[in-house]
C-alpha cells in the first residue's frame, strides 16, 4: 500500500513519522501553506513521480473552528471542504462565484469531496470545512462566512486541495484536521499546538494501520 501524505509545513508532521510495517509506503509532501501553494506544490510533487501508483491520499493538519464549544485538539475527518472564491462581498453580504454563476462553465459547485468515500471505522468526528485564503479576523465577516456556509466547522487554508486532487487524479482521499484554534483569535497563546498536533499524529498513525489492514483483507 502507497499512501501519499500532504501537510501544509514541516511543523503539523515533525515527529510523526513512527516506524510503520514495511508493506507500507509512505510519501510526504510539504505543500506550503495557502490553497494556491497546497494545489501546485502536490501536482508538481505528483508530475515528478510519474511511475507511483498511490492507493490514497492523506491529508493533515491543524485548523481553526467556527463553534467555541469544541475542546482545542479534537481531531476531525473532514468529508466534504469549500473553496472560499469571493465573488463579490461588503460588510452585510457575501455573494460566492457559485451564486453568481460564474463557476457553472466548469463544475456546478466550489464544494468539493473525494472521489470515492472511504468508510473509517473510528469514533472520529465528522464535519465540513472552508477552504480560506487568509485566516479571518474580522467579527463582522465571520459572522457573515458562518451565515453563508452554515455547513461549515472548521476554516483551514488547504483542506479542499485535497479532494480536487482525489478527483482529478481518481484517487480516494482522506482529510484529518485537529483544531488548535477558534475562527478569529488572533492571540496564538490562546492556541493549543502542543495538544493539537499530538493528536493529529495518534489519530493519523492509528488510521494508516487500519487503511493497511483493510487493503491487505481486500486483496
Amino acid at each position: 500500500m502507497r499512501i501519499l501524505l500532504l501537510a501544509a509545513t514541516q511543523f503539523e508532521i515533525e515527529g510523526f513519522i513512527n516506524p510503520l510495517p514495511d508493506q507500507i509506503n509512505l510519501d510526504v509532501c510539504i505543500t506550503g501553506v495557502g490553497p494556491s501553494f497546497a494545489m501546485l506544490n502536490a501536482m508538481k510533487f505528483i508530475a515528478d513521480h510519474p511511475n507511483v501508483k498511490y492507493d490514497y491520499i492523506l491529508q493533515i493538519g491543524i485548523a481553526g473552528c467556527f463553534e467555541t464549544n469544541i475542546t482545542l485538539g479534537t481531531v476531525f475527518n473532514v468529508l466534504e471542504d469549500q473553496f472560499l472564491v469571493g465573488a463579490w462581498e461588503n460588510e452585510e453580504l457575501f455573494n460566492s462565484v457559485d451564486e453568481m454563476g460564474f463557476n457553472s462553465a466548469f463544475r456546478k459547485s466550489s464544494r468539493v469531496k473525494s472521489f470515492k468515500t472511504i468508510e473509517l471505522k473510528s469514533i472520529l468526528r465528522k464535519c465540513e470545512g472552508l477552504t480560506v485564503s487568509a485566516i479571518e479576523s474580522n467579527k463582522a465577516r465571520i459572522k457573515i462566512l458562518k451565515s453563508v456556509f452554515p455547513e461549515a466547522l472548521i476554516e483551514s487554508m488547504e483542506g479542499a486541495v485535497v479532494f480536487e486532487l482525489s478527483n482529478h487524479l481518481q484517487i480516494p482521499a482522506i482529510s484529518l484536521k485537529a483544531v488548535s484554534n477558534y475562527v478569529g483569535e488572533r492571540d496564538k497563546s490562546k492556541w493549543d499546538f502542543k495538544t493539537s498536533i499530538s493528536n493529529l499524529h495518534m489519530v493519523t498513525n492509528d488510521l494508516i494501520l487500519n487503511l493497511n489492514k483493510n487493503y491487505n483483507a481486500n486483496r
